[in-house]
């Protein structure tokens, strides 16, 4: 039986967006100080935009736009300075291995 009201299946994908944001985000953490430390970003993400749509009517609108478009604003820094730091180790590392030290 598969849901046909637009709402419902509205619903769905934001519970689906949280969860796979809340495995990607606890996954990203875990792996700091590695490259797989670069999807914790994308996790949050995905929670921000299913928490968003619950919200949705609750919230005043330009409230929840404004705290959206913040936290995803510092969502993109965080990614960016992840990704910085992670290029920065990788070029670190490749120094270190052509010079001969471990």
């Amino acid at each position: 039986m598969t849901p046909t009201d637009p709402a419902v299946i509205g619903n769905w994908l934001a519970w689906i967006s949280m969860i796979g944001g809340a495995v990607t985000f606890v996954a990203g953490w875990r792996a700091r100080g590695r490259t797989g430390e670069l999807i914790a970003p994308a996790g949050a993400m995905g929670i921000i935009g299913g928490v968003s749509h619950f919200l949705w009517g609750v919230v005043p609108d330009a409230i929840l736009i404004a705290a959206d478009l913040t936290a995803m604003v510092l969502l993109i820094v965080w990614a960016v300075r992840l990704h910085k730091a992670s290029r920065a180790r990788v070029s670190e590392l490749q120094k270190s291995r052509a010079s001969g030290t471990p």
